[in-house]
């Protein structure tokens, strides 16, 4: 008889970050083979989506209100320990930081990316951090184990916390292999050679550094910057006034799987440029594509990357970036490319997925 498993599926229905969306895409369907699944979500997962995450409408419960910040994400946590509770399954899953409710006897597994809000990055208001600090206290208590994507996020709970080492798994995600994606060029990418950028525009990604960069002499200035992704509120005046600067630089929002497809395998780089990161799936994903990558030279990029990919010194800014953005395109490197596409590759789902059942299972020898 299988398992039961709990799983918080609120990022399915409204996601905040498309990393953690996928990583239910992807892990749902392949832990309903080993366990009883249970996807717990704030309003009904729609008939498309039960398919893709080969469930029946019975393996979802839903509160039937939508959960979309501070007193309704609250009432939606009540919820699900009403259901966890009344079902009593054997495991519960959280894969977005937070477990503000007690599963017992569920043992529970919780995946901490990072602990951003707690960096020196940028300012961030004294409410945000302190409500992250209570979340995240009160995640450990009730969590048995912990799951973070890496060594560094890892080394970071102790940093901030206290939480037994051995209780702590490092389970980098996966990235999708797939070559099915058809490439549709976006409306609105001009002619010409194109450098690449998609995650989300703000600070702590280094865009401004990016649009610095683009005054330096050394930057080429036969390239366009395209940049894609979600924009930060706060970042808006800064984008707006980089944009009216340079005829180069290009912003197309938030773009299609079809158009994602087109910019990796089209584009003569891939830049990240990034001040703080728990993981970082696109340089991976450009990688895959054999897109040259270059990053900032920070611990977890080399982590992520193992040493491989083209890297700037983040504490020599924008002049820095520049000059390697200039390397970048008149030093091509072929078999560092190669390299850092089998790098790309070793990140799948199905090991992904393995650990997380390896960790479950161990949870039977923790008390």
């Amino acid at each position: 008889m299988k398992k039961r498993l709990f799983i918080n599926g609120r990022e399915l229905t409204r996601p905040v970050l498309h990393s953690m969306q996928q990583i239910l895409l992807e892990t749902i369907p392949r832990l309903a083979q080993k366990y009883e699944v249970t996807v717990l979500s704030d309003i009904p997962l729609d008939r498309t989506l039960l398919k893709r995450l080969n469930l029946n409408p019975e393996q979802n419960l839903y509160q039937g209100k939508p959960a979309v910040k501070n007193w309704s994400h609250l009432r939606y946590q009540a919820w699900m320990r009403k259901q966890v509770k009344r079902n009593t399954p054997d495991f519960y899953l959280e894969i977005n930081h937070n477990l503000l409710f007690d599963p017992r006897p569920a043992k529970a597994l919780v995946m901490i990316h990072d602990f951003y809000t707690f960096r020196r990055v940028e300012k961030l208001g004294v409410v945000m951090k302190l409500k992250r600090w209570i979340n995240s206290l009160r995640t450990l208590r009730y969590t048995d184990v912990v799951m973070t994507p890496s060594l560094q996020a890892k080394e970071e709970i102790n940093e901030f916390f206290t939480f037994p080492e051995e209780k702590i798994f490092v389970n980098p995600p996966g990235i999708d292999h797939g070559r099915e994606c058809p490439q549709q060029k976006p409306a609105g990418l001009p002619d010409g050679p194109f450098l690449f950028f998609v995650g989300r525009i703000c600070y702590w990604k280094g865009i401004d550094l990016l649009i610095q960069a683009m005054e330096k002499e050394a930057f080429p200035k036969d390239v366009n910057v395209i940049l894609a992704g979600n924009l930060e509120a706060r970042f808006s005046p800064l984008l707006e006034e980089g944009l009216n600067r340079h005829e180069r630089l290009f912003y197309l929002g938030r773009v299609s799987d079809e158009e994602r497809e087109y910019l990796f395998q089209n584009s003569r780089g891939f830049l990240f440029p990034t001040r703080f990161e728990g993981f970082g799936l696109p340089p991976l994903e450009a990688a895959l594509r054999e897109c040259p990558l270059l990053v900032s030279d920070i611990l977890i990029m080399k982590e992520v990357t193992r040493g491989l990919a083209a890297y700037f010194s983040l504490e020599g800014g924008a002049p820095a970036l520049a000059r390697a953005v200039r390397d970048l395109l008149s030093y091509p490197d072929p078999e560092r490319v190669k390299e850092m596409k089998k790098v790309a590759e070793s990140y799948t789902w199905d090991a992904f997925t393995e650990n997380i059942v390896k960790i479950l299972e161990s949870l039977s020898t923790f008390r």
